[in-house]
């Protein structure tokens, strides 16, 4: 899962930097494999209601910085994230992939007091 949100993630900057370049077959065919992907990945990983199939600290903050979700499961994709956070009494719950996304994530859906709260945590993991 996380590996096929990286895949979107190089295929869209494969396109935007191909679209720069003036490479118009390159965009063309990025772009294409770009919406491919991402369609397969929401089929595969995500409910309706912006729920993922991996219920994890990492997904979430993944999907939400790579832009992998539509606005509307962002929104609920940043409350579950936070409910995943308290839950685990803002401690990282996040591996190598994860982690540097984390506080982006929170602030980029509103949730700023928690990003906070998590980086003024003490107790292991934090």
């Amino acid at each position: 899962m996380v590996a096929n949100m990286f895949l979107i993630q190089s295929l869209n900057l494969m396109f935007r930097i191909s679209a720069i370049l003036g490479m118009n077959t390159d965009e063309s065919l990025f772009k294409a494999e770009a919406q491919a992907a991402r369609s397969e990945f929401h089929d595969e990983y995500v409910t309706p209601n912006g729920r993922l199939v991996s219920d994890t600290q990492a997904t979430y903050a993944l999907a939400i910085c790579l832009n992998i979700l539509a606005p509307a499961q962002q929104i609920r994709a940043g409350i579950r994230l936070v409910e995943l956070v308290r839950k685990n009494k803002f401690n990282i719950a996040t591996g190598f992939a994860g982690t540097p996304y984390l506080r982006e994530a929170l602030t980029a859906t509103g949730h700023i007091k928690v990003a906070y709260s998590m980086l003024l945590e003490k107790s292991c993991p934090s």
